[in-house]
């Protein structure tokens, strides 16, 4: 796993992003209250944490941090062993 990159929200808290193999995930540092789209295939389509940060295939993840990649997701999908979204990029 690389270093944890930490991101603010607005209400200041913590969300972490970090590399494992060729994925990056976002983990919401226990936040429960995340709202989410699926798309008709069962794949979600966005995932909207308390306070954000809102990130969707269609969001450029360097545009949230600029140690992220200038990527964006092609898929999310909850990764339940690291309790955290999987984005591949």
């Amino acid at each position: 796993m690389s270093k944890k990159i930490k991101y603010l929200n607005r209400f200041h808290q913590p969300r972490y992003f970090y590399q494992k193999n060729d994925f990056w995930y976002f983990d919401v540092a226990g936040d429960r209250h995340v709202g989410a789209s699926i798309n008709d295939d069962g794949s979600l389509y966005h995932v909207d944490p308390s306070g954000g940060p809102f990130i969707s295939v269609k969001t450029n993840l360097r545009d949230l941090h600029k140690d992220l990649p200038n990527a964006t997701p092609k898929s999310i999908e909850w990764d339940r062993e690291e309790g955290a979204y999987k984005l591949t990029v």
